[in-house]
């Protein structure tokens, strides 16, 4: 009778350890996905502030699949359903969808108006 609760109790033990394990790892990945995300929209926002400042800003920056979007000075970069956004002091007025990969991002600031190309 002890062995078999001996057995169970290992069983019951392991089970909680995998699931705690899963548990980590799941929060870990959202963690770190969403680290990635505001790390590469603040590379973006940099980008478009230099812009603002000196007319025109290009760099390489590794994107995953994503959209860009700038309307009415809040600018917007979403990964699936998560978004995050900033408020710019220019106008903007464009909608870009990224595939993945590595792009050239090149904002140009002309006419009181912020411009993205993606290639």
């Amino acid at each position: 009778m002890s062995e078999i609760l001996e057995y169970t109790l290992v069983v019951f033990a392991s089970a909680l350890f995998v699931t705690g394990s899963v548990a980590v790892y799941n929060s870990f990945i959202s963690f770190e996905s969403s680290l990635q995300l505001r790390g590469t929209f603040t590379q973006i926002t940099n980008l478009a502030s230099e812009a603002i400042a000196s007319g025109k800003s290009t760099a390489m920056v590794s994107l995953p699949a994503s959209n860009i979007v700038c309307k009415d000075r809040l600018l917007s970069f979403g990964v699936g359903s998560t978004v995050v956004t900033k408020n710019i002091p220019m106008n903007c007025d464009f909608v870009l969808e990224i595939s993945n990969g590595t792009h050239n991002l090149e904002f140009a600031a002309h006419s009181g108006e912020l411009d993205l190309e993606v290639t």
